[in-house]
């Protein structure tokens, strides 16, 4: 049997030194002309200092505060939730090349320019390493003459996949597009030819992926369920999932080292970050696969007994140790804040919760990727000649069925978290891209222009429906005219959080800012001032009193006032966190402060030249 499993291995190696090597001056030409359309459609924002999301403005302040001195190990925002600060879990693993480019850069362009440099620079490096991984994966399962075709073909294709290029703009430097390359790199070690080499490879970058975000830990599950299933089929891959669980744990335990262990909370056992109780689960798990491989049991209901057995005594350790852990990552939030905040946080949705249009361009590519696995699976099936059961057992083996099998578990966890979208979508843009390719020579090969104009936009269809969808959706709709006046609403509300009209704020005095979640970073970003909380969990403290202050009563805002040292109350009108407050506490203090019921505590601050910010000051 291993005679035979090294020569399937060799063969498939000799498959692979046949196929013509993806040019990397080519990815770079498209990776070019890419960047240049995504630099020009956010022009505007760039200009204006408008982040496309406000933690993509909380990290840079974070990168600010460590190069201004606060320590490596210290990742608490002081300037909110005063005197104690923020308590955040972001590593600085994301932090340091985009600190790289602004100390390099701050000599040479001052440090404001600098900063807006990394803006664009660490997005467009993000987007080259997302293309360059997808290039190669895909001219690897394409295994034929098209597939480097199809490689520049996906390459193309990212650029309309919203999912993943929202990740990857200028100006996203938070972690979500690290994510999605980690998440290729780990795919690219499940499916590499020297299987022991690629298995390892995939535990570090699985390990260097929790270590970013926890996010990330259903995948890991899946990639380690996918070695399991290696084992399942075949006893000679059994060191494979060993060799992965080696990985993780080492790499893990050495990021935490590097990153977390002098922290003053660095042994603390949280469950949204890499923590020792994490450690010892996978060195436990680790240890007892070694084992279980030295045995090497014949019948697979016994490797069965030992998966389970293994898992029960790693959730027995984790629950014993962090028995907060057993209701999530997010399940020790304040009830208000769960229900006010986690609860409508959208990306964090599941999939049947979101827009049409999100949801078409969610599942377009994966659709197609699944069609395209289903062609390759019936005529593998079709080709051998053993019963369908061995068949499936041995097409499992292959590179199509393992990216199948990483497919459905990435489209499964997008299915309950919209923002995992572009894990999948970025697993099935390979698949997808093959199938597209030879649909394409089949319609250069009709004989008519008209039909082959039709075919290919057909095809261009296929890959960007939600772009279509939603536009129609609007025209069609009986309430187009409420849409655009909400747009407009919505644009106005824009102008009060853009950094320019902020930074009038300035000339107040330094102090402390009772203001909504989603503007804390810009505040912080735009002032010296300090603020409460922004939208992030670890300090739901003082997020549950932002929450009560603006949608309790005035006397509960007035305590709450007093107690936080609130220097200021500001608000954006018409920003949709506003709004929400008044909608659903119509006779709470947002609705009385919109509808100018002021208490006499509060008086008001003229800003000249603010549109649609309102402040007032606390009297003493």
């Amino acid at each position: 049997m291993a005679s035979v499993i090294k020569a399937d291995t060799l063969a498939q190696i000799a498959a692979h030194d046949s196929i013509r090597p993806v040019r990397f001056s080519a990815v770079i030409g498209i990776w070019a002309l890419l960047s240049v359309i995504l630099l020009v459609i956010a022009a505007p924002n760039i200009v204006a200092v408008r982040f496309p999301d406000p933690d993509d403005l909380l990290r840079l302040l974070q990168v600010r505060d460590w190069l201004n001195g606060q320590e490596w190990y210290d990742v608490k925002q002081y300037r909110m939730n005063a005197p104690d600060g923020a308590p955040m879990h972001w590593s600085r693993i994301v932090d340091l090349p985009i600190a790289i480019i602004i100390a390099l850069l701050t000599p040479i362009l001052g440090s404001s320019s600098a900063e807006m440099a990394a803006l664009i620079i660490i997005p467009a490096i993000t987007l080259l390493c997302v293309m360059w991984a997808v290039a190669q994966l895909t001219n690897r399962l394409g295994m034929g003459s098209s597939g480097r075709d199809a490689a520049y073909l996906a390459c193309l294709i990212m650029g309309m996949l919203v999912p993943v290029i929202h990740q990857l703009r200028p100006m996203r430097i938070d972690h979500h597009g690290w994510q999605i390359f980690l998440a290729l790199l780990a795919l690219k070690g499940l499916l590499h030819l020297r299987p022991e080499r690629g298995a390892l490879f995939s535990g570090v970058a699985l390990a260097v992926w929790l270590s970013i975000s926890m996010e990330g830990l259903p995948m890991a599950a899946g990639f380690m369920a996918a070695f399991a299933i290696l084992w399942l089929c075949n006893a000679q891959h059994r060191g494979l999932l060993v060799t992965a669980m080696s990985g993780l744990t080492a790499a893990s335990a050495i990021l935490f080292m590097a990153t977390r262990i002098f922290a003053a909370d660095g042994w603390v056992q949280y469950c949204d970050a890499i923590s020792p109780v994490h450690i010892g689960v996978f060195a436990l798990g680790t240890g007892m696969l070694a084992i279980l491989s030295r045995i090497n049991p014949a019948q697979r209901l016994a490797i069965v007994a030992g998966f389970g057995f293994t898992g029960s005594a790693a959730l027995a350790l984790l629950y014993s140790a962090a028995p907060q852990c057993a209701s999530g990552a997010f399940g020790q939030l304040d009830p208000l804040v769960d229900s006010f905040w986690y609860q409508r946080v959208h990306e964090g949705l599941p999939l049947w919760q979101q827009t049409l249009g999100k949801v078409i361009q969610n599942i377009a590519i994966p659709t197609i990727a699944l069609f395209a696995l289903l062609i390759h699976w019936l005529r593998y099936n079709r080709r051998n000649q053993a019963d369908t059961l061995q068949n499936f057992f041995n097409f499992l083996q292959t590179a199509h069925g393992r990216t199948a099998f990483m497919l459905l578990v990435a489209i499964a966890i997008a299915s309950l978290v919209e923002r995992a979208a572009g894990v999948a979508c970025i697993f099935a843009l390979p698949i997808a891209a093959n199938l597209l390719m030879l649909l394409l020579k089949k319609v250069r090969r009709l004989g008519s222009p008209l039909a082959r104009i039709g075919g290919t936009l057909g095809i261009f269809t296929m890959v960007v429906p939600g772009l279509l969808v939603a536009p129609a959706s609007a025209l069609i709709s009986t309430k187009a005219q409420k849409f655009q006046e909400l747009n407009e609403i919505v644009r106005d509300a824009e102008k009060c959080q853009q950094i320019e009209q902020l930074r009038l704020i300035q000339e107040l005095p330094v102090g402390n800012i009772m203001t909504p979640l989603d503007m804390g970073p810009a505040i912080l970003f735009a002032s010296d001032h300090k603020v409460v909380a922004s939208g992030h969990h670890r300090n739901d403290t003082a997020m549950r009193d932002v929450l009560n202050f603006f949608s309790g009563n005035k006397d509960a805002a007035y305590s709450i006032a007093k107690q936080r040292d609130i220097d200021y109350v500001m608000y954006c009108e018409n920003v949709a966190e506003v709004m929400l407050y008044a909608h659903y506490k119509p006779d709470g203090f947002m609705a009385q402060l919109r509808n100018d019921n002021v208490p006499q505590w509060l008086e008001p601050v003229t800003l000249y030249g603010a549109e649609g910010l309102r402040v007032w000051r606390v009297k003493r």
